[in-house]
């Protein structure tokens, strides 16, 4: 299987796996990514809608670019919080599903900050917590979603990155960090959006949700 990769045009990026193709305006990280299916795109689907530091405080410092399977975009805060966020865009794809995983990094010179982020996507359709195949238990940190495309939606929240959620049946949104920041220190926090195709949909979710959870964080991104 050939590796999807991210093409960039100044400050949007896209990617196709497929007839699915992915879009980011990365200028303005909370519109979130758009997807169309053979050049149909679905309207009010904005997914990975990143809550945290407004647009109007948010400056690309440097310019995006793309490394191997990451797209990734440094992003200058307010001066009243003198935060700076980084986020990565990475590309993944296997046999029966593809999707992108988020890294959001963030740190402040200030000596002592707080400023909790939330992940949101909305236009989505019939949305319920992921259920466990072996359990039947409901997952909080994770959000699998169906549409009349054939494909899929499935979202998940590291486990040691998840706050809280809200999933409703258009909705979804996660709080992935929480913390107090402290001058010079990085919180990271990760999530996954996968597009699932095929057959057995529950069985290939609950193996993302398991490798997913299991695996560990990025000693650098």
């Amino acid at each position: 299987m050939t590796a999807a990769l991210w093409t960039l045009d100044h400050t949007t990026g896209q990617i196709q796996f497929d007839t699915s193709t992915l879009s980011l305006e990365l200028s303005q990280p909370s519109a979130g990514m758009s997807l169309s299916i053979t050049d149909a795109v679905l309207q009010n689907l904005r997914l990975l809608q990143v809550r945290g530091i407004s647009d109007e405080e948010t400056q690309l410092s440097p310019a995006p670019y793309v490394r191997g399977a990451d797209l990734i975009a440094s992003y200058d805060g307010a001066a009243c919080s003198q935060l700076s966020s980084q986020m990565y865009w990475r590309a993944m794809d296997q046999q029966g599903a593809f999707g992108v995983e988020l890294i959001v990094s963030v740190q402040t010179s200030l000596l002592d900050y707080r400023q909790p982020f939330y992940i949101h996507s909305t236009g989505l359709e019939n949305t319920r917590p992921l259920e466990c195949e072996q359990s039947g238990k409901e997952m909080q940190n994770a959000a699998l979603s169906s549409f009349d495309t054939g494909l899929e939606y499935l979202e998940i929240v590291h486990p040691t990155d998840f706050c809280s959620s809200t999933i409703e049946n258009d909705s979804t949104e996660w709080q992935i960090i929480d913390q107090r920041l402290e001058k010079g220190v990085i919180r990271r926090a990760r999530m996954q959006a996968w597009w699932i195709r095929g057959d057995n949909v529950l069985n290939t979710a609950n193996g993302l949700y398991e490798k997913f959870s299991n695996s560990e964080p990025p000693l650098t991104v």
